[in-house]
């Protein structure tokens, strides 16, 4: 009879511990788990915010003569200028002068003439 005691006092001390285990490891996954929810809700906030600020940029460049084409912008002006003079204008609007070969490229905004264009990334005179 001791020897029976005897195992089933350690077969309850054995899962006695392991029961603390398994209750210390559920504690620290629950903190990482609400470790990982903040992070995800921090990250949302932040992707909300830049789809609004981005949302808020396209509209502005759009109403600023800036017209977008896949994935480049262009401002188009009526000004005519020389080559020198609307690649510095370009330049001071962060794009470049660039020349436009494609039909499918050719950005014009209606009711408007040609004259020089900017692109971000390049610099076109059209």
């Amino acid at each position: 009879m001791t020897k029976e005691r005897e195992y089933l006092q350690t077969s309850n001390n054995n899962l006695t511990k392991e029961r603390d285990q398994l209750q210390t490891s559920y504690n620290t996954m629950t903190k990482e788990r609400d470790q990982l929810q903040t992070s995800y809700n921090t990250m949302t906030k932040e992707r909300d915010q830049l789809q609004t600020e981005r949302d808020f940029l396209n509209w502005r460049l759009t109403n600023l003569s800036w017209q977008k084409f896949e994935s480049s912008w262009y401002f188009l002006s009526t000004e005519s200028k020389t080559w020198k003079e609307s690649r510095k204008d370009c330049l001071k609007r962060g794009a470049d002068l660039v020349i436009i070969n494609s039909d499918k490229e050719q950005v014009r905004e209606r009711g408007r003439g040609s004259g020089d264009g900017c692109a971000r990334g390049k610099y076109v005179q059209t």
